[in-house]
């Protein structure tokens, strides 16, 4: 026989109680992951008022440009959480502390360079997404006002993490 019931040791059915520990970890990860297609939903209603169809274009091409550059750090959420398990399963607080320091420097690092490089970042998207010339100056526009929360975005996956 294959398959022996017998030598395999059952888990219990989680307890009431750490479901609900689960429940308190799980909701605040569950808000940090739908607030940035959130940010670019509020915008497009906001836009959708405004009597040019050029707002919209623009602010779905600013989403889009963003969505895809935080995604590409997403490594920043995923990494932190691991390290910092390994870490707090190991009973070492201290090195929980170090992971969560380092993963925000990287954060930082990285959203700074975002702004020092945003002339060129626009340049770099718009070979990739086709956007009509009307459209290209409010995207940058756009840009370069999202632009600046690239280091507290990127911060928020590694505090998240």
């Amino acid at each position: 026989m294959l398959c022996n019931p017998e030598s395999y040791n059952f888990v219990p059915l989680l307890s009431r109680k750490m479901n609900k520990e689960i429940l308190r970890l799980a909701i605040p990860t569950i808000i940090t992951n739908i607030t940035v297609p959130l940010l670019g939903l509020v915008d497009t209603s906001i836009v959708g008022h405004l009597d040019s169809s050029l707002y919209i274009g623009a602010i779905a091409i600013a989403t889009m440009i963003f969505n895809f550059i935080y995604w590409n750090f997403s490594f920043l959420r995923m990494g932190t959480s691991g390290f910092t398990a390994q870490a707090f399963g190991a009973g070492d607080l201290q090195e929980c502390v170090k992971v969560l320091i380092r993963s925000l420097g990287v954060a930082f690092g990285v959203g700074g360079s975002l702004v020092l490089l945003q002339a060129f970042i626009p340049r770099i998207a718009f070979r990739l997404v086709d956007a009509s010339a009307e459209t290209a100056v409010y995207v940058k526009e756009c840009f370069s006002i999202y632009i600046w929360a690239a280091p507290a975005v990127l911060g928020m996956y590694a505090f998240s993490g």
